[in-house]
């Protein structure tokens, strides 16, 4: 709703109910009846314009009502469509990283195949000039600190 529109309606309020108040002014100035029938003259008059105001009240209500129902709907179809398009990200996300995930486990079982293969080697295809008990860092230190005692 722009806010001309509104500021219209809101003149032409005051302006009817200005003019029903100059139109029971003037009734009463110029007309030559009596004081019943100007009152009853002045009560018609309110009540018409009165009912004038509650039709255009309404009038106006629904107009509000409608355009606040029709934001409601374009926001809920927006919003709905923001969710659609979130979870087709998930789900793209999702399947990436299960490709990711399952790439690694199978380079992990490649990696336990190879050193399964590697500690099922016999011993005659080792080396004959490799050491068979090489000395672990931790175990070359015992061996400084017990030949300085």
């Amino acid at each position: 709703m722009s806010s001309k529109s509104g500021m219209k309606t809101v003149y032409f309020i005051g302006g009817l109910f200005t003019g029903a108040v100059v139109g029971g002014a003037c009734a009463l100035l110029f007309a030559p009846k009596s004081g019943e029938e100007t009152r009853q003259i002045i009560a018609n008059t309110v009540g018409e314009a009165l009912e004038d105001i509650r039709d255009q009240a309404s009038e106006y209500y629904q107009e509000v009502r409608s355009q606040f129902d029709d934001l409601t709907d374009s926001f809920t179809d927006q919003i709905n469509a923001y969710r659609q398009e979130i979870e087709v990200k998930i789900d793209e996300i999702q399947a990436e990283t299960n490709e990711e995930i399952q790439e690694l486990n199978d380079e992990l079982d490649e990696i336990k195949a190879e050193a399964a293969a590697a500690k099922e080697v016999p011993a005659e295809d080792t080396p004959k000039d490799a050491p068979k008990d090489t000395p672990k860092p931790a175990d070359a230190k015992a061996e400084k600190v017990s030949e300085t005692k």
